[in-house]
């Protein structure tokens, strides 16, 4: 099915969103042992009493702890950011959901218009089936009443040269009535 299709897409496009956070986690987890590591230099190189060598591994723990800062603050954002994203991508969902509601209302509107023009030739069909029983029954009733009222003599001369007189029916053609119009439920 269609929605099947993009009820995909959109579990797609929030796992992405989630694998962003996930990515930049595991960015911050890399700094941070790399912070860690940086920081152990510097504590060796303090407690030697290596000054030039404490200095320089001093910037690189002001470089990494920055770097570590800029890491969170990515973090911080793109988590703000992430209902805003789901919501954008849920709203898409809908959308896409809605245009293919109002396909699905195109086709069963044609259907429909083909269903409904179906059952008025079959109820026009049905009133010319009525008139043609009405007809009957106006027209053979009264020649059952001649019948009827011929003598035994007579109608045993009628059965000699024609065969038995065939009495009429009730209604010559039997049907089911009108069908009902077709309707759509949209929502």
């Amino acid at each position: 099915m269609k929605t099947d299709k993009l009820y995909k897409e959109y579990l797609a496009e929030n796992k992405r969103i989630d694998s962003e956070i996930a990515s930049l986690e595991a960015d911050r987890k890399a700094i941070v042992n790399e912070l860690v590591a940086v920081e152990q230099e510097y504590g060796l190189a303090t407690n030697n009493g290596d000054f030039d060598k404490a200095k320089e591994v001093f910037k690189e723990v002001e470089k990494a702890k920055e770097k570590l800062k800029e890491q969170e603050n990515l973090i911080k954002i793109k988590q703000d950011t992430v209902p805003a994203l789901k919501r954008q991508n849920k709203f898409k969902l809908l959308n896409s959901v809605n245009d293919l509601r109002l396909f699905y209302i195109d086709e069963a509107e044609v259907l429909k218009d083909k269903l409904n023009n179906a059952i008025q030739n079959y109820n026009d069909v049905i009133e010319q089936v009525k008139d043609l029983n009405t007809l009957y029954n106006s027209d053979l009733a009264k020649f059952d009443n001649l019948h009827h009222s011929l003598s035994y003599a007579d109608k045993d001369l009628f059965k000699k040269q024609h065969g038995d007189w065939k009495y009429k029916t009730r209604h010559m053609i039997h049907h089911k009535d009108e069908l009902e119009e077709v309707k759509i439920e949209k929502y």
